[in-house]
């Protein structure tokens, strides 16, 4: 059936007038994509493939860089150089690198040196250019085991049992509860530790009738629909799936406002629902909003008139790329009210197909693979992929739906924060991904962006894009090796990441006997082009703890020491949420409640009192303060260490201490290379060793013991969409892992994966 679409693309319209503004505030507009597109203003994002997670101390890490624009995710050859980074767990940079970028397309590679200690250590990808927008700076969580040492604590996963709480929060579609209109409420529990935790109970009013059940089905994640009335309050009562019982308020439900809904994504359009009540419907007939549709570029911009209690518009995405819109509604002098993020789902069922010639395969026999594009992708060419083919036994990893390219390009460089199994997204075996998606864009999808700017002054930006190796690269690149986060990093350092000790005995075992081996062969896994070469140092010394304090010493319970690893945290807000017993955080701003029990009752809504330094602070001052120059947290809770505060001590005192207080910023001893720095001193590869058993060389005399089989970084699929593939096994009976990334042409990021066994 033919529809003639004459409604203009028109997304998440919410407006209350007697609420605070979740957006933006006045002053920032978005950038106007209906003028001729500038290429300094281009966002830039980068991807890196890694052949695993997990390595030994003494291998190679091999990577291929996608570095794509953001609007399309189509390669691009906006800047030239990218710089990479290996992170030691303690925050230092171990090595960096400077990869030239061809096309989008760049690859090199990391040795492990044995000396390294086990632990979890990051990989860092960035152009000059993206520094100005560090949201889209890339970061990714590796694994380093040491055959030379114990495996620290923190990087074995050990199951903890508690009961401390958990942080539940809801999202009412359309950014809040609207009396006597019908709406959908998202919510996500997280515990503790951060990570997901299932939660079930029943919505109770303060009748104390019960309205509806409700249970989460995803991640922590859940949803319920229920029409409120203003005259009542509502509460969750229920418990975890660890027995841990609570009662949380929902939101505040408001008498008058205009909501929405998207009840329906479909292949080629929206469905979007506009409802008000009675009581709102004078103030808003005849008033005209903007609405402004965006992925990354601006596909619409459009007034709209509110004519009635509920409207159904349909919303055409032909215009629309693959990935996630966001839907702004803005008043006529364009300030931006909210925003809800939709899925567009094209190209949802095009993954890539790895077949191999057989099933089972003897020692040090030729592996022959077919790769090819499979589903609905519309004639495309021209796909550039990166192959790894690994030993099953070390790439095994608690996250079976781990991050890959596309998962980071459609949704973890978009919604900021920690994604749990972000994979699970972008899997077509996975049939609800895309209601589960929608789920998670409900929750976790509120979020504001860079990419909006100061309407007042022409933009100017720090760092300019960079097309050949210059000496005018900042210095701070040669000579910092603590890092400080970006505020938006996506770093992930959950149960998740880390492996199970049964695990790594086995991958530690392995190592011995490798060793063992290497060293009576002398063998290496790669073979060496040209050395890189490292060009700064740095040594910190941390004091002892020069802080003065008007108090005593709080419990050993009440302190926290900051280790260097808070990586991921947007505010120190954030990260105080289940830090402490007895302080509880509830909600978001603005509406976010903080308490400590004890020095008052929670029936009380006083808010602990705010140090920063041993000075009195609001609230806003320490939700600006960054994570990374904290030094120390203090909770103040018992009659004697609050009688000095008086009556503002009264629901106790949290005490923020700064690094620059506790010791200040000393000078670090740097060495630094002054040389002139050209086009050679981008880095040189090395090419991956692998072997030929097809004849017989001195070489082939020797134990193989590659645990990356094979590393193939630039694979280009052929006019039919397919490509060969071959290589040899090496000499351990185990089972192969393949596992291919890549994007098309058209910027469609695309993955596949298979096994064989090796007896």
């Amino acid at each position: 059936m033919n529809h003639i679409m004459k409604i203009k693309i028109i997304l998440t319209i919410i407006l209350f007038s007697n609420i605070c503004i979740y957006g933006q505030q006045t002053g920032l507009i978005r950038i106007d994509f209906d003028q001729p597109f500038d290429t300094t203003l281009m966002l830039e994002k980068v991807y890196l493939h890694t052949d695993r997670l997990n390595y030994l101390s003494g291998e190679d890490i091999w990577y291929k860089t996608y570095l794509v624009n953001a609007e399309n995710n189509i390669l691009t050859s906006h800047s030239n150089n990218l710089y990479v980074e290996l992170i030691s767990p303690s925050k230092e940079i171990i090595q960096r690198q400077n990869i030239q970028i061809f096309e989008g397309k760049g690859n090199g590679d990391f040795h492990l040196e044995d000396s390294l200690i086990s632990g979890t250590y990051y990989l860092r990808a960035y152009t000059n250019w993206m520094r100005n927008f560090e949201e889209y700076i890339f970061y990714k969580t590796i694994n380093i085991i040491s055959s030379l040492n114990n495996v620290n604590d923190s990087l074995v996963y050990q199951p903890t049992y508690y009961n401390a709480g958990i942080d539940l929060q809801f999202f009412p579609e359309g950014g809040s509860l609207l009396d006597q209109v019908s709406s959908t409420v998202a919510f996500k529990a997280i515990n503790t530790e951060g990570n997901d935790i299932g939660v079930s109970g029943y919505i109770i009013s303060s009748e104390n009738d019960t309205i509806l059940p409700f249970e989460s089905t995803h991640f922590g994640m859940g949803k319920f629909s229920f029409t409120p009335q203003k005259e009542l309050s509502y509460y969750a009562r229920g418990k975890t799936e660890e027995d841990y019982i609570f009662s949380i308020p929902l939101p505040k439900i408001f008498a008058s406002g205009i909501c929405i809904s998207i009840p329906y994504v479909y292949d080629n359009h929206i469905i979007v629902c506009i409802n008000t009540n009675p009581e709102s419907l004078p103030t808003f007939i005849g008033k005209e909003f903007i609405i402004k549709s965006t992925c990354n570029k601006l596909i619409s911009n459009t007034r709209i008139t509110i004519k009635s209690l509920s409207d159904t518009l349909i919303i055409p995405i032909f215009e629309m790329p693959m990935g996630i819109a966001k839907i702004t509604l803005n008043t006529m002098n364009e300030l931006p009210l909210n925003e809800r993020l939709v899925f567009i789902p094209k190209f949802q069922d095009v993954k890539l197909n790895i077949t191999s010639d057989s099933i089972n395969y003897s020692i040090r026999s030729k592996v022959n693979l077919e790769i090819n594009l499979e589903g609905d992708y519309e004639g495309e060419a021209n796909a550039n992929i990166s192959l790894t083919v690994i030993d099953q036994l070390i790439s095994e990893n608690a996250n079976k739906y781990a991050s890959n390219i596309a998962s980071y390009f459609l949704l973890e460089s978009e919604v900021f924060g920690h994604i749990e199994q972000s994979g699970y997204y972008f899997d077509p075996d996975n049939e609800d991904r895309l209601d589960k998606l929608d789920l998670l864009l409900m929750t976790q999808g509120w979020r504001d962006f860079k990419w909006k700017y100061s309407a007042d002054a022409a933009l100017s930006f720090t760092f300019p894009v960079e097309n050949e190796f210059s000496i005018i690269e900042r210095l701070r690149l040669y000579t910092d090796s603590i890092i400080n986060p970006p505020p938006n990093v996506n770093i992930n350092t959950s149960s998740h990441n880390l492996l199970n000790k049964a695990l790594i005995d086995d991958i530690q075992n392995e190592a011995y006997y490798r060793n063992m081996i290497k060293a009576h062969y002398g063998l290496n896994d790669t073979i060496m082009l040209e050395e890189f070469e490292k060009v700064a140092n740095k040594i910190i010394v941390k004091p002892k703890d020069e802080h003065v304090r008007i108090y005593g010493t709080p419990k050993k319970s009440d302190t926290y020491e900051m280790t260097g690893n808070e990586f991921g945290y947007t505010n120190l807000i954030e990260f105080l949420r289940g830090r402490f017993a007895g302080l509880q955080i509830i909600g978001r701003e603005p509406n976010i409640i903080i308490q400590i029990r004890g020095p008052k009752s929670l029936s009380e809504s006083s808010e602990p009192l705010w140090l920063l330094d041993g000075m009195p602070v609001g609230r806003d001052r320490i939700y600006d303060f960054p994570v990374e120059e904290v030094d120390k947290i203090e909770i103040l809770k018992s009659g004697a260490e609050l009688a000095m505060f008086g009556v503002r001590g009264g629901s106790g005192v949290i005490s923020i201490l700064s690094k620059q207080a506790g010791y200040g910023l000393k000078k670090l001893e740097k060495t630094i290379s002054n040389k002139h720095l050209g086009n050679n001193d981008y880095f040189k590869q090395r090419q991956f060793y692998s072997p030929k058993y097809d004849h017989s060389e001195p070489e082939n005399k020797t134990p193989d013991l590659r645990t990356t089989i094979h590393w193939e970084p630039y694979i280009y699929l052929d006019e039919n969409n397919k490509v060969s593939v071959s290589f040899y096994n090496a000499d351990k009976s185990t089972t192969i892992e393949v596992r291919a990334e890549g994007l098309t042409e058209s910027g469609i990021p695309i993955i596949g994966k298979t096994t064989y066994r090796v007896r």
